[in-house]
């Protein structure tokens, strides 16, 4: 979309795009011009280069294309009615674009440019249902409440000092619960393990364990063929492959309907307090074996998807090893619940700097997250935009284990435009395979 009247299409619009693409793809372009949103993004372009020193110009004009992308998906979905036909037009077209675009020059709004906002938006027109447009007098009053609370929100200084030792405000206060005793086979089971998360975990680091411990929790169901094939994934450390060690149900024996479908266990190598101290991760189904080398577990029970995967969120951007994020990064991908566990990842990778961390859990994705537009979009945007060639191979790779039609057309995109030549190939061997 150009200016105020002005929509340029590429060639290719009118051969590799059905009908009903095209009708949803012009709906969306339509809806920036009504919306006169490419001269606002040039004037979010004027005041993010006059007020270059200050950083948050570049967020938030970013934050109003985001918004401006989603309006106008839920404009062209309300005229033609296909909200699945525009969710195919955008993994599509993102496949024209290869790893070394150019940006887009100022004024000039792009209906697929990729990025991470792509999986969102493929998510909300694969929705039941997209939210209903609001009055503007309603937006003018929402806009108007949060000024005023922003204001009244701002910092203030305070000439407070606290003293040594003393805890935040706002910091629970509470004594820890007591910890049960050492059962016979060294686990400490949490008192409680219908409070959050977040504050079993905060309750184990305040245990007194010299030499060392383990931390873990489980979630009761995986997805995919993990849940046939097991898991038993280790960063480097002591006991990662111990044949002959017990299994978590064992471990777990003196609570009965413990163990869980997979369970996540941090290891802590003296004393730790923090998240940042963790030096090994294990994950573990139930019927894999664990060796806690000498070390007791604290239990944590078990606990929801959602719980978990923000949890583990925590600790992935706690942490600086690579080799722990890679275990973090594939734990991801083993919770129910595809559209949450595709979001965590995508955030991941996009901040994640070290591309075999990246692979991981490009890797895991398929064999765990059903087929869907929303799975074949992510993959589809890494095959062509990830700065390591080898995590853009793994994408091609993960593509090919994904049963759907989706990923097949997104085969075809690679195997005709991408620009690496072992991209291409490896999206036309799978191609050739009988199950396509």
């Amino acid at each position: 979309a150009l200016g105020r009247s002005e929509i340029c299409l590429p060639k290719r619009f009118l051969t590799d795009l059905d009908r009903e693409q095209q009708r949803t793809a012009l709906a969306h372009e339509l809806a920036h011009l009504v919306r006169r949103d490419p001269l606002w993004e040039l004037f979010a372009g004027v005041v993010q280069a006059l007020f270059f020193f200050q950083p948050f110009h570049r967020i938030a004009r970013l934050e109003l294309r985001s918004a401006s992308e989603n309006l106008c998906d839920d404009w062209a979905v309300r005229q033609t009615g296909s909200p699945l036909g525009l969710a195919r037009c955008l993994t599509d077209v993102a496949g024209w674009i290869g790893a070394d675009r150019e940006p887009l020059p100022a004024g000039m709004i792009a209906m697929a440019e990729g990025g991470s906002s792509l999986l969102s938006r493929v998510r909300r027109l694969t929705a039941d249902e997209l939210p209903e447009p609001r009055g503007l007098g309603l937006r003018l009053a929402v806009a108007a409440l949060l000024l005023g609370l922003t204001a009244a929100a701002a910092p203030a200084i305070s000439l407070t000092i606290r003293g040594a030792g003393q805890e935040d405000a706002g910091e629970s206060n509470a004594a820890a619960p007591e910890a049960t005793a050492l059962s016979r086979d060294s686990v400490i089971f949490h008192p409680d393990p219908s409070l959050p998360l977040s504050e079993r975990w905060r309750w184990a680091l305040q245990q007194d364990l010299p030499g060392g411990f383990w931390i873990a929790w489980g979630i009761d169901s995986l997805g995919g063929d993990v849940a046939e094939s097991g898991v038993s994934s280790n960063s480097p450390g002591p006991g990662g492959h111990t044949p002959g060690a017990p299994a978590l149900p064992t471990i777990l024996a003196d609570i009965p309907g413990q163990a869980p479908a997979v369970a996540f266990i941090f290891g802590f190598d003296r004393d730790g307090n923090a998240a940042r101290d963790i030096d090994w991760i294990r994950i573990r189904s139930a019927a894999e074996p664990l060796d806690l080398t000498g070390r007791p577990l604290l239990w944590l029970g078990g606990a929801g998807a959602g719980e978990s995967l923000a949890h583990l969120e925590t600790l992935y951007a706690a942490l600086t090893n690579p080799a722990l994020r890679k275990e973090i990064a594939a734990a991801f991908t083993l919770h129910a619940g595809p559209g949450r566990v595709l979001e965590a990842t995508a955030a991941a990778l996009e901040r994640e700097a070290d591309p075999e961390v990246r692979a991981e859990a490009v890797q895991w994705l398929p064999r765990s997250q059903p087929a869907s537009e929303e799975l074949t979009a992510l993959l589809l945007e890494i095959a062509f935009s990830d700065p390591s060639r080898d995590v853009r191979i793994e994408a091609v790779d993960a593509l090919a284990a994904v049963d759907s039609p989706s990923a097949t057309r997104a085969l075809d995109r690679i195997a005709d435009d991408h620009p690496d030549v072992d991209a291409r190939s490896e999206a036309a061997q799978a191609l050739e395979r009988p199950e396509r």
